[in-house]
């Protein structure tokens, strides 16, 4: 899983939700925890966590409505627990913007 030990001191820095998200994943089953953390790896995103979690969601979500795939339901599953990290961020960080989620 994604962790501030797996970047070198001279490599990339973390971003807040790759930050955020590394703490939680310990208690995720490993193939989840590895389709989030692939969902996020390439993303470069400064926004808060809420707004990228929400956003990688979104893109999974669109991504099979338009392609439609073998592995759809792991696809929504990686979603559906995006979306659960961004509520559980937004009432961490922001809980007056929990409603914007729902």
């Amino acid at each position: 899983p994604l962790s501030s030990g797996n970047f070198s001191r001279n490599g990339p820095k973390l971003t807040d939700a790759q930050e955020w998200i590394a703490n939680r994943l310990s208690s995720v089953p490993g193939s989840l925890g590895m389709r989030v953390t692939e969902s996020l790896s390439t993303m470069a995103d400064t926004r808060p966590p809420v707004d990228v979690f929400r956003s990688v969601a979104r893109s999974l979500i669109a991504q099979v409505l338009e392609q439609g795939t073998e592995h759809d339901a792991r696809v929504l599953l990686t979603a559906d627990a995006l979306m659960t990290y961004a509520c559980e961020a937004a009432s961490d960080q922001a809980p007056e913007r929990l409603a914007e989620l729902l």
